[in-house]
C-alpha cells in the first residue's frame, strides 16, 4: 500500500512536469529556447525517477515504517512560479505539505513561510533542481522574507528546519499586516548580526521580543508615524553596535548600550525624557527630520568619538558653536534646514581641525578661516554672495550654493580661483518662478579654471538647478575625492546624505 502510494506520487508529479513544459513549448518558435526547455525537462524527470527509486530500496529495506514517514530518504516536490512561468524541482530530506488548504486566518502557515524560504534559496542558487536535502549545506547568509499575516515565534521557528542558521547572519523582514513580533522571536539565532524590519500597520512588539540574540545592527522603518518604540525592548541587546529608527515615536531613550557607534533617527519623534548622554563609544550621529528636545551641552562633551553628526531639519531645543566645537573628530557636519538660525549661530567660529564636510543655512558665506581641511561646502538659503569668504578654503573640491537670482547674476569665475582644483559646482538658484537659466558661462569657465582635466566635463542642468562635475556620479566624486576615514566614507554612501539634502 505504501508503496504504491510513493509510485503513484511520482507518476503524477513526472505527469505534472510534462503538462507545465509543453504549455512551455507551445508558444515558443526559438530552437535554441526550445532545446534550454527539453533539457530542463529531461534534468527534472531524471531526478524525479532517482528519487522515486531511492525511496521504493527505503520501503525495501525498512518493514515497520510510520505512516507519515515514507518518502525516504529523500522528497521532491514542484515549485510552480506562476508569476514567470518558472518551475523549478526541491529536493528535502523530508516530506512536505505543498498546497494551501490549511492556512489558517490572519495567521501564516508554516508551510507557506518553508515556501518563501525555499524561494529564497532559488534566488541564491539560480538552478533548476534546488536540492536542500542536507542540512549543513543549506547556507544563506542573508535571507529576505515578506510576510503579510501575523507569525508566532514557534512557526518563525520553521525556517531552521531549512537553514543552516549558523551562517544565517542577516534577515530583513517586510511586514503588511497587523504583526506582533513576540517574545524570544529571534533567540533560536545564535549568530545574526544584522537584523531590518518594515513594519506594516499597527506593529507591536513584545518587550522580550529580543531576548536571547546578539544581534549588532538593528533597523526598524515604519509606513506611517503609529508605531511607538520603548527603549525597553533595547535591553537584552547588549551587542548592539548600530540602531536606525525610521517614522517610530521612540519612548524614553536612554541609551545604557556602551557599545554603540552608529545611531540614526529618521522621520522620527524623541519624548522629553529621551537623552544620548551616556553614548560616549558613538561614531555617527543623525537626526534627520526628527526631535530632540534634551539637547544639551553635557552630550556634546561625551561625544569624544563622534565623526559624523547629521541633524538635516531636525528640531532641537538649543545649539551653541561652541559645543560643536567639542567634537574634536567630527569629518561631517550637515545643519541644513534644522532649526538653528533662532540660535544666532556664529559659523567664523567653528573650529574643527578635521571638518571636511559642511553644509548648513546661512544668508551669506562665512570666513571659515579655522576649516583647514574642509573639502565639501554646502550653503542653503544665501542671499549675499561674498565670494572673497572662500579664498582661505584652498582644499576646496566641492561646492554647492543655494542662492537667489539676482545674487547669481553677481558670481564671477575668479571668486573660485583660491579653488585649485573644484572638481564638483553646483547651483541652486531661487528665480521665483519656473523657467531654465542660461548657464553656459559657468560652464566654460569651469573647464577653463580646472584646465586639467582636460574638459572631459559632466554637465547637467534641470530647470534652475546646474551641476558640472568631473564625475558623472556624486558617488564617485565622493569615493575619488573625499578623503574621509574609511568609517565615515562608509556612512556617507550608505546615507548618500551630500545626493538627497
Amino acid at each position: 500500500m505504501l508503496r504504491q502510494k510513493v509510485i503513484d506520487y511520482y507518476d503524477d508529479l513526472k505527469n505534472q512536469v510534462d503538462i507545465k513544459f509543453e504549455k512551455l513549448l507551445i508558444n515558443e518558435n526559438k530552437f535554441d529556447l526550445i532545446e534550454k526547455i527539453n533539457t530542463k525537462r529531461t534534468n527534472i524527470i531524471d531526478k524525479i525517477q532517482q528519487i522515486l527509486h531511492l525511496n521504493l530500496e527505503y520501503l525495501n529495506s525498512n518493514k515497520h515504517v510510520e505512516l507519515n514517514d515514507y518518502f525516504r530518504p529523500l522528497f521532491c516536490f514542484l515549485l510552480d512560479e506562476k508569476y514567470n512561468q518558472s518551475y523549478h524541482l526541491i529536493v528535502l530530506d523530508h516530506f512536505f505539505e505543498n498546497n494551501d488548504e490549511k492556512i489558517q486566518v490572519f495567521q501564516i502557515n508554516k508551510n507557506i513561510l518553508l515556501r518563501k524560504v525555499i524561494k529564497e534559496f532559488i534566488e541564491l542558487k539560480k538552478t533548476d533542481i534546488i536540492d536542500l536535502s542536507k542540512h549543513a549545506n543549506n547556507i544563506i547568509p542573508h535571507l529576505k522574507l515578506e510576510i503579510d499575516q501575523h507569525v508566532k515565534t514557534n512557526d518563525f521557528r520553521v525556517i531552521e528546519t531549512l537553514i543552516n542558521t549558523q551562517y544565517l547572519h542577516s534577515i530583513t523582514l517586510h511586514t503588511y499586516f497587523a504583526t506582533t513580533i513576540q517574545n524570544n522571536f529571534f533567540e533560536f539565532l545564535p549568530c545574526l548580526k544584522k537584523l531590518e524590519i518594515y513594519c506594516g500597520d499597527m506593529h507591536r512588539f513584545d518587550t522580550g521580543c529580543f531576548n536571547g540574540s546578539k544581534i549588532e545592527d538593528l533597523s526598524i522603518h515604519s509606513r506611517e508615524m503609529i508605531l511607538k518604540f520603548d527603549h525597553n525592548l533595547l535591553n537584552e541587546l547588549t551587542n548592539l553596535k548600530q540602531l536606525k529608527l525610521s517614522l517610530i515615536d521612540v519612548i524614553n531613550f536612554n541609551s545604557e548600550m556602551h557599545k554603540l557607534k552608529h545611531l540614526k533617527f529618521n522621520f522620527c519623534t524623541l519624548d522629553p525624557n529621551s537623552n544620548l548622554n551616556n553614548l560616549k563609544q558613538l561614531e555617527s550621529l543623525t537626526l534627520r527630520s526628527s526631535g530632540l528636545f534634551n539637547f544639551n551641552h553635557s552630550i556634546f562633551s561625551n561625544f569624544k568619538q563622534l565623526k559624523y553628526l547629521n541633524l538635516f531639519k531636525s528640531e532641537l531645543n538649543c545649539l551653541e558653536i561652541e559645543w560643536l566645537n567639542e567634537l574634536e573628530q567630527l569629518e561631517y557636519l550637515n545643519l541644513c534646514d534644522a532649526n538653528v538660525d533662532k540660535f544666532n549661530l556664529n559659523y567664523e567660529c567653528l573650529n574643527l581641525s578635521k571638518l571636511k564636510y559642511l553644509a548648513f543655512n546661512s544668508h551669506h558665506i562665512p570666513n571659515l578661516v579655522h576649516l583647514k581641511k574642509l573639502e565639501f561646502l554646502k550653503i542653503k538659503k544665501l542671499q549675499i554672495f561674498n565670494g572673497h569668504n572662500l579664498e582661505n578654503q584652498n582644499n576646496l573640491k566641492g561646492l554647492n550654493l543655494n542662492l537667489c537670482y539676482d545674487q547669481f547674476n553677481k558670481i564671477k569665475i575668479e571668486d573660485f580661483n583660491s579653488s585649485s582644483y573644484l572638481a564638483y559646482l553646483e547651483f541652486n538658484v531661487n528665480t521665483g518662478i519656473e523657467e531654465r537659466i542660461n548657464f553656459d558661462k559657468f560652464i566654460q569657465s569651469f573647464k577653463e579654471l580646472n584646465n586639467n582635466i582636460d574638459n572631459n566635463v559632466f554637465v547637467k542642468v534641470t530647470g534652475c538647478r546646474l551641476v558640472i562635475s568631473q564625475y558623472e556620479k556624486i558617488e564617485d566624486f565622493i569615493h575619488n575625492e573625499m578623503n574621509f576615514s574609511p568609517n565615515v566614507n562608509e556612512i556617507v554612501n550608505e546615507y548618500q546624505q551630500i545626493l538627497i539634502d
